[in-house]
């Protein structure tokens, strides 16, 4: 690894504990997000520039003269006459000239380069995506809320390239899970602490709006640090296979799910443990598949029972659970009925859905701009009338998405999506290595939670959870890159045989 690229993962790494260790104190301002976000572009900048081409400094330096030896090493003439061997990468190459005589020993020095920042799964598409956020700024309600979307969401896809690829030459990659999990534990374990001494301040600040008995931990929102230890309770349990991380640390790992359960329990968030349970059963079902189809079938009947079976039994022994699902399935019943009426007195989503769907019917190719929602929806905001409660956010990530991007937009994410996991479940079925397969498994199983919690919630548009996200899939998409760069120096080295 180069220095850039130490520098930008260690900026990256550090970022995300930061973000995720203090979001809840800077939620409602701008004083820490604008440095971090400033930060991480300058690193990805560093490491875009650094890294975008390589220079072959041992040919450079030396202009030396010699030969390419069959597995890629430049062997060169010493002045007794004897060869010795330099170690090239394998991309390079430096074409060969004949010399008086006709032979192709000869070599001139040559400043060859070649690109080094591969594309991730998807990663086209993301660049096409916030190319087309970028495009929409002028035409929305608001640019300057657009900038700042666009800012965010070109942050996200920066770090999600530079991990994935930064890691697909880092042999080490369990180092970077290790140091994440490590700043998470502390967060988890604060989180415990605060909420059973003072829920009412976090690290010395009172916070600025109370959710009763609900733990936020260094959140806010108790929602909100619910979707990040949802995230990584599917990472925990597939590490518990892995024995490169060693008995410590998968100790650990086993310690933490039963630790980021309850956190989420005690966060008594409905999309949080719904979504924890749509991530365990991804995770079940992709284990069943990479076992054999066989298996994944039987899978495919006796999860979900279980998942029924997970939701009966809290519902019939958790009386927080029931208080908290009791107005859901009133309103699903009154819903039935036709009596919306009443269904705006119970909850202030399903109204405050159909008003956004009104908006976003409006200009439903392009949309309103990215992050536009907040200061467009009041003018639609027919149904709900509540004055207390904010509609900066529809608590739907897929209605934001179409009000804000437009069919446009959504059907890129949609492409993303698809171009994301497809390689992934081929990684899974495929790939004899548990330490690739198993990381797939993973990041799929965190999306899985995440798009169900997504049905009831903003929280990919929460700025620590996005860019872990977005540092969770680079890592999990990191011996994609590896393999295909293999397969790369494979064809390089048949290529200049056949031509030998």
């Amino acid at each position: 690894m180069k220095t850039s690229e130490k520098l930008t993962l260690a900026i990256v790494v550090m970022s995300v504990a930061a973000a995720t260790a203090l979001y809840g104190v800077w939620e409602d301002k701008v004083w820490l997000f604008a440095p971090l976000l400033t930060l991480l572009y300058i690193a990805l900048a560093v490491w875009a520039m650094s890294s975008g081409f390589r220079v072959q400094s041992s040919e450079l330096k030396l202009g030396v003269r010699g030969r390419r030896t069959e597995d890629g090493r430049l062997t060169t003439a010493n002045g007794d006459g004897s060869d010795s061997s330099t170690s090239t990468h394998p991309y390079s190459h430096t074409p060969k000239l004949s010399g008086h005589n006709g032979d192709s020993t000869s070599h001139i020095p040559h400043p060859t380069t070649h690109k080094s920042i591969s594309i991730p799964p998807g990663g086209g598409l993301l660049m096409l995506f916030c190319l087309y956020s970028a495009i929409m700024i002028p035409f929305s309600v608001i640019p300057y809320e657009a900038k700042i979307s666009t800012l965010r969401v070109g942050a996200y896809i920066g770090v999600y390239w530079a991990t994935a690829s930064i890691l697909s030459r880092f042999p080490r990659r369990k180092a970077v899970w290790m140091t994440v999990f490590g700043f998470l534990i502390l967060v988890a374990l604060y989180s415990l602490v605060q909420h059973k001494l003072s829920p009412e301040m976090l690290f010395g600040f009172e916070r600025y709006t109370n959710y009763g008995e609900r733990l936020g931990g260094t959140y806010i929102c108790p929602n909100h640090i619910a979707h990040l230890f949802q995230m990584w309770i599917p990472f925990c349990l597939v590490f518990l296979f892995l024995p490169q991380f060693g008995w410590f640390w998968r100790i650990c790992f086993a310690y933490s799910i039963p630790l980021f359960a309850i956190l989420i329990y005690q966060t008594q968030s409905r999309a949080g443990l719904l979504g924890l349970i749509a991530g365990l059963a991804t995770t079940a079902l992709l284990l069943m598949l990479r076992k054999s189809r066989r298996l994944f079938y039987i899978a495919l009947l006796v999860v979900p029972l279980l998942g029924a079976g997970t939701l009966g039994g809290l519902w019939m022994g958790s009386e927080m659970f029931r208080d908290r699902m009791a107005p859901v399935v009133r309103v699903l019943e009154l819903a039935g009925e036709g009596e919306w009426g009443r269904v705006a007195e119970i909850d202030f989503r399903p109204m405050t859905w159909a008003d956004a769907f009104v908006m976003g019917k409006e200009r439903p190719l392009l949309g309103v701009g990215p992050g536009n929602y907040g200061q467009t929806f009041p003018e639609h905001r027919k149904r709900w009338k509540g004055l207390r409660r904010e509609t900066v956010h529809p608590h739907n990530e897929y209605l934001e998405l179409f009000t804000e991007y437009g069919l446009i937009g959504a059907a890129l994410i949609v492409w993303v999506l698809i171009s994301f996991c497809i390689p992934m479940i081929r990684l899974i079925k495929t790939s004899d290595r548990a330490t690739h397969a198993l990381p797939a498994v993973a990041i799929l199983a965190a999306l899985a939670g995440t798009a169900v919690h997504g049905f009831f919630d903003f929280e990919l548009r929460i700025f620590p959870n996005a860019l872990m996200l977005s540092l969770l899939a680079g890592c999990a998409a990191a011996p994609l890159l590896q393999m295909e760069s293999g397969k790369q120096r494979t064809r390089k080295k048949e290529f200049r045989q056949d031509d030998g």
